[in-house]
């Protein structure tokens, strides 16, 4: 994100709109990427955070990180638009979309516990699913052609050298 503030302060509003298109694809990919390893090595990683402990707690663990780590690229894609409007000092966007990403996760929390009786899925699910409507909310308003960096021509991205060295 300090490439597109760099850019931005020398005045040249189409780099500076690339390297945002950039951050979002690198961090979509790099985080893709870790979920992939987080899957793969799932019993390992809670081997050894937890050690030895009950089945049925080792189980139960098990749920909540297989259903949670699928949040991994929308937490890392509503940052990654955070941060474009961050730099464009729209951080009342941020706030907005942040509250309501856990307004959404504390109440399906209190529905899926309290009213469906879910043990360890009524925790886990409101948290991805919460995650994923705040990664499409702030995405999709950042196609908004009147915000600075905005996402329109993504489509057409292309990969440079300059803006990734950057």
């Amino acid at each position: 994100i300090a490439v597109c503030g760099q850019y931005l302060g020398r005045a040249n509003k189409e780099t500076s709109k690339k390297a945002g298109h950039h951050l979002v694809v690198m961090m979509f990919v790099v985080s893709a990427a870790l979920t992939l390893l987080l899957y793969l090595f799932s019993s390992v990683i809670l081997k050894n955070l937890f050690g030895k402990i009950d089945a049925d707690v080792m189980s139960a663990t098990s749920t909540y990180y297989m259903i949670v780590m699928a949040s991994v690229p929308a937490i890392a894609l509503y940052n990654a638009g955070a941060a474009l409007f961050r730099a464009m000092g729209l951080t009342r966007i941020t706030l907005r979309t942040s509250m309501l990403m856990n307004a959404i996760n504390v109440a399906g929390n209190a529905f899926m516990i309290f009213g469906l009786h879910c043990g360890v899925e009524g925790v886990a699910v409101p948290t991805i699913v919460s995650r994923w409507i705040a990664a499409v909310l702030i995405l999709g308003l950042l196609f908004n052609k009147k915000y600075l960096l905005n996402l329109r021509g993504f489509s057409k991205f292309k990969p440079e050298k300059l803006i990734m060295k950057n």
